[in-house]
């Protein structure tokens, strides 16, 4: 998966670049070119949990290599990782109540999981 820089981790930022304009082209098709409304929330509900989960994961992979440089760094990445971790708790939460169970996802579960970003974020910033 891409060259390697020092030998040891793989360079993963030209697959990452395609993996989101991959995903931002099915997020805009979606929004363009689907007219029915209930299909289009249904299918960005379903998106949403996948980009922030992919989100996550890079930003794991982030804390993982800064902790090279700092371990300051890799807890601060660490931190932020695990808040978009729940955010894509949330947005799982969100879309099971809204697709699956087609119940309106307010005020839900999700939004437990909603309120707990935001501190875990700021700590990791």
């Amino acid at each position: 998966m891409g060259e390697t820089s020092r030998g040891s981790t793989p360079n993963f930022f030209f697959p990452a670049v395609i993996c989101a304009i991959i995903i931002l082209g099915i997020t805009l098709g979606i929004v363009l070119l689907i007219n029915d409304q209930l299909l289009r929330s249904s299918l960005l509900d379903v998106i949403s949990p996948v980009v922030d989960l992919l989100a996550s994961m890079a930003l794991f992979i982030v804390a993982r290599n800064s902790a090279v440089r700092s371990k300051r760094f890799a807890i601060a990445w660490g931190t932020i990782a695990f808040a978009t971790l729940i955010y894509a708790f949330a947005d799982t939460a969100w879309a099971i109540l809204e697709v699956g169970l087609k119940k309106q996802p307010f005020p839900s579960i999700a939004d437990v999981f909603y309120l707990a970003y935001y501190p875990a974020f700021l700590m990791g910033v």
